[in-house]
């Protein structure tokens, strides 16, 4: 999608009061360029990627890619940045055998068959979602997420919770479900 098209779609949101506009994916507004992006979330795969696939398989897709490693709970792994277009960026984390373990983006354009994706709001995700669940914690670092039960993880902005939901998270903590949302959607091939 064009940026300058997204900007003035935003800026006219706002200038018109319209503030459901800007909180509504961009999906259920019929945009094309966004629906090419759309993730399936029972089998968790978006064009062509797929968890659990070989690091050859997702090499020969043929997107432009770069490697390095990453420290997660003490244990090194490989990662594979693939670039499916400019405005949408794959960090890909491969498993001791080579396979996709997970897959995450930070990128607006990418969301679930509900539209759900960056941006969207804890209390939208409640909404689409209701037999989802919220889950926050301090295990190996802080983390707030929203799992439906499919492949996708929902990693949400940490910064607008609490510090008593990670300290003491068996404690009732007020969580504004307005101003948390959405920061990176993550696929997993153990999530579900």
């Amino acid at each position: 999608m064009n940026k300058y098209l997204l900007l003035v779609l935003l800026l006219s949101a706002c200038e018109s009061g319209d503030r459901d506009l800007v909180l509504q994916p961009a999906v259920a507004k019929g945009d094309p360029d966004v629906g090419a992006y759309v993730i399936n979330s029972s089998v968790g795969s978006l064009k062509g990627i797929y968890v659990g696939m070989s690091e050859f398989e997702l090499s020969s897709l043929g997107y432009p890619e770069s490697r390095g490693s990453v420290i997660l709970e003490g244990d090194e792994y490989v990662t594979v940045n693939v670039t499916l277009d400019e405005q949408v960026a794959l960090d890909c984390i491969l498993d001791g055998d080579g396979s996709v373990d997970r897959f995450s983006t930070d990128s607006l354009l990418v969301h679930d068959e509900q539209g759900v994706g960056v941006g969207t709001a804890l209390h939208e995700l409640k909404a689409t979602y209701p037999e989802g669940r919220l889950l926050v914690g301090d295990e190996d670092g802080r983390f707030a997420s929203f799992v439906n039960g499919s492949k996708v993880i929902f990693s949400l902005d940490k910064s607008k919770i609490d510090d008593l939901c990670f300290d003491e998270p068996t404690e009732k903590c007020e969580i504004d479900e307005q101003e948390v949302k959405v920061e990176r959607v993550v696929v997993s091939k153990y999530a579900g």
